[in-house]
């Protein structure tokens, strides 16, 4: 061919798809594609992928054969739904019903989400930027009250608003007065808090207050009557990520001297950070926090009012890597240490969370809000008189699943309006029909007010039916959404009724089916092998020593069932009056101390009993010179690491024993009186930590050699070795090879579902093809794929 004939050849194409698509659109309104006689636009093609793809910033990333294999599916997408509407699917009585029920759905589904949800979280968001603190009082006022006893706490309440505004100080009206149960610990003081805390009316009022500011009419929420006092407001503080360690007080109610003695505990654990030890090591061997303790005192990442209000503001106060002085709470005695601190979440970051909180806290009230203009605006009324007989016309002791349950409903009833939206009437008759085909009222019990809340459902439904005939004039991309779902059920049918009803999978095609495709069955390279997974690798290392020894997996597994079983508890018994360590208790203390040498992941709690009844100073000295004689010669002598052992003294809580019988009575306090005399005597040895070497137990399976580390591993060892432990998971783990299958075709039983469903694969596949290029020919397709490098440009 000539140089002009390539030229001219070019110059036809270019006037060619001018003619057919258009040189002088503008992006958006550029067609990629003619399917029959419709254009398919830029823009229609950019939504469509978008809705697949995720993002805009996705989609202008995505490469020209991306972009192209997109248009294919969606030219298919469109020849298939041409068919459904030439076949008048969407005419199909069936379809129309399904059709116009979910549509009620969806338009509830879409108001909710626009009209509520949306900026009700959204609402919630902007007020969490600000924390407020409050003080208030509660007046106790049931929701059913009689008017009577409203108007008493309602007086009460303007009575003391009128003090407080005369001069009156808040907390001691609070303490008077207040209803609250912490009032007298707090004075009314709820320290700060912000949105998402406390119930939507109290909130509403006390954010809408400025520092100083008190509520001029007392606050209506379902635990009767606040006057709230706004104390402070401030932006939120974000959040921190802080440590500590904890010397507990010994009773709830501390004595002067039990709490100078955990004041001295904390007081020298102080002094050692000052020295620049580790503020961890120090929690992880101090702190008497069970739960953060072991992890080096870490609370991980809290908000304001996450813990008790004197914790809370000592911590909140701290920057990254400063240490608080010693903060006291009813718990005991703490240090904090605050690693980090970081703003509040964006919108984005936190809108699961808010979305969570609003449901909880906020949504109901404002769906009750919205729906009742929306039953103003359907005009939806009930006819009482009608609802009274319709609840009473079942057999109460049965169910809408009993086949007959709507035949005792009077025929003239039946033909009554139960409901109105305007002109319109719902009769008796249709509830029965709705109730009969709603899945969700398949098993109603007849009775009232069963049957009350199902008319109250029912009407809610059809308040959405009603409105969605209007809804698409107020909201216009509603119809884009509704016809979405309609295309889908229209699609769906018609791939049912073209491919998915034709595939006839029966065991004589199943296996003409295997016989043609042989080498798609086939066993890869497997292995069978045996795995155990252990907690750490220093445990692996020990393990595996074992196996290089001549021992089994099974031995090794074996071995550890009985170590995890062996006791944890243990007891020392000291003379009455003595410190000093028997013989028995030396022998003891060997036992404890081989068990904690032979698991460096145990630790030991050493507790005393004292009864301090009389003599408690000096009760409590010989249980101190007991548990450190047991704890030097643990140390000392026996070699434990101190920083693995704990030690309290805890001392008895003394009960008397009511008896009516004075024999019984005497018995009782001699039975007591030698349990107490036994306890003091004894110091408690409780090994903690003790757990399973291995994650579960042994494994065995048959893999392909390619299924991840252990196969490939077990694939390098001769049949019977075992491998040096590997990191697996998180786990260390060490696997044995009991033998290798090599690449084998299934048999037919083996292929199972493996061949019905290629089969059915194949079929469709064939069948879809057949039934597009069918659509082709009547439809034909013309594709502009240079139009698709304008896809997703940026806005100008």
């Amino acid at each position: 061919m000539s140089l002009f004939n390539k030229l001219a050849g070019v110059g036809c194409a270019l006037v060619c798809a001018a003619l057919l698509f258009g040189c002088s659109a503008k992006e958006g309104e550029l067609v990629v594609a003619k399917v029959g006689n419709n254009n398919v636009t830029l823009k229609e093609y950019e939504n469509l992928y978008l809705k697949s793809s995720g993002s805009r910033e996705q989609a202008a990333a995505s490469t020209q054969e991306e972009r192209e294999k997109f248009l294919d599916l969606m030219t298919k997408f469109k020849l298939k739904l041409s068919d459904a509407y030439e076949q008048r699917l969407d005419k199909r009585p069936e379809i129309q019903s399904e059709i116009t029920q979910y549509k009620g759905s969806l338009v509830a589904a879409y108001l909710t989400e626009r009209q509520i949800n949306a900026p009700g979280i959204k609402k919630l968001f902007d007020a969490q930027q600000v924390e407020v603190r409050a003080s208030h009082i509660l007046l106790s006022l049931s929701p059913t009250a009689e008017p009577s006893d409203s108007e008493k706490v309602y007086k009460a309440a303007y009575e003391l608003i009128g003090k407080l505004k005369a001069g009156a100080p808040f907390d001691s009206l609070a303490v008077a007065h207040s209803n609250d149960p912490s009032v007298s610990q707090n004075k009314g003081d709820l320290y700060y808090f912000t949105a998402g805390r406390m119930v939507a009316e109290f909130e509403e009022a006390a954010f809408a207050l400025k520092p100083g500011e008190i509520t001029q009419k007392p606050v209506r929420t379902q635990y009767g009557l606040h006057i709230i006092k706004c104390a402070d407001r401030k932006p939120s503080s974000g959040e921190i990520k802080a440590s500590h360690i904890m010397i507990r007080f010994e009773k709830q109610d501390p004595a002067p001297e039990d709490t100078l003695a955990a004041y001295n505990k904390i007081k020298l654990i102080q002094d050692s950070l000052k020295t620049g030890t580790d503020f961890a090591e120090l929690a992880i061997r101090n702190s008497q926090d069970p739960g953060s303790a072991p992890r080096g005192g870490d609370l991980g990442w809290f908000q304001r009012a996450r813990w008790i209000q004197p914790f809370d503001e000592q911590a909140f106060k701290l920057k990254p890597a400063q240490v608080s002085n010693i903060v006291r709470t009813i718990y005991g005695y703490h240090l904090i240490k605050c690693y980090d601190a970081r703003p509040p979440k964006s919108f984005e970051d936190s809108k699961k969370e808010l979305q969570q909180i609003y449901q909880q806290t906020r949504f109901q009230a404002d769906y009750n809000k919205f729906f009742d203009k929306l039953k103003a605006q359907t005009q939806l009324s009930m006819n009482d008189k009608v609802v009274d007989q319709f609840v009473v016309s079942f057999d109460s002791l049965k169910t809408t699943r009993d086949s007959a349950w709507s035949n005792t409903l009077p025929a003239d009833l039946g033909k009554q309006a139960v409901m109105k939206f305007g002109q319109r009437s719902v009769t008796c008759d249709s509830v029965v029909s709705i109730m009969k085909t709603r899945p969700d009222m398949t098993s109603t019990p007849l009775t009232s007010n069963a049957l009350r809340q199902q008319l109250t459902k029912i009407g809610e439904q059809l308040v959405y039916q009603v409105k969605g005939e209007t809804v698409e004039k107020e909201y216009p991309e509603f119809a884009g959404i509704m016809k979405e779902y309609t295309d889908g059920i229209l699609l769906y049918q018609i791939e049912q009724e073209r491919v998915w009803g034709k595939v006839a999978v029966n065991d004589t095609a199943l296996q003409k089916y295997f016989d043609a495709n042989r080498d798609k069955f086939m066993w890869p390279d497997r292995v069978d092998f045996s795995s155990i997974s252990f907690y750490s690798d220093s445990l692996a290392k020990v393990a595996h020593n074992k196996l290089k020894d001549g021992k089994t997996f099974e031995q090794v597994v074996a071995e550890d069932s009985v170590r995890t079983k062996a006791p944890n508890n243990y007891q020392t018994t000291f003379a009455k009056g003595s410190a000093k360590l028997s013989s028995d208790a030396m022998k003891t203390l060997v036992k404890v101390a081989a068990d904690l040498k032979s698991d460096a992941s145990l630790r030991l709690q050493l507790v005393a009993q004292p009864d301090t009844a009389t003599k408690k100073a000096q009760m409590e000295k010989l249980a101190k010179q007991r548990l450190e004689a047991v704890k030097g010669q643990l140390t000392k002598k026996l070699g434990v690491d101190a920083g693995r052992i704990v030690w309290y003294s805890r001392p008895q809580a003394r009960g008397q024993a009511i008896t009516s019988v004075k024999e019984t009575k005497d018995s009782l306090a001699r039975a007591r009186k030698l349990e107490i005399e036994k306890l003091a005597s004894q110091i408690n040895m409780e090994i903690m930590g003790r757990r399973s070497w291995f994650v579960g137990g042994i494994e065995n399976q048959l893999q392909p050699v390619t299924t991840d580390e252990r196969t490939m591993k077990a694939d390098s060892l001769q049949v019977g070795a075992f491998s040096a432990p590997f990191n697996y998971r998180g786990n260390f783990t060490v696997v044995r090879l009991n033998k290798k299958e090599p690449l084998r075709r299934k048999t037919y039983a083996e292929a199972g579902t493996e061949v019905s469903s290629a089969f059915q694969e194949y079929e469709s596949k064939r069948l879809e093809k057949e039934w597009i290029d069918g659509l082709r020919k009547r439809s034909p397709v013309v594709e502009n794929k240079e139009a698709l490098k304008h896809a997703f440009a940026p806005s100008k």
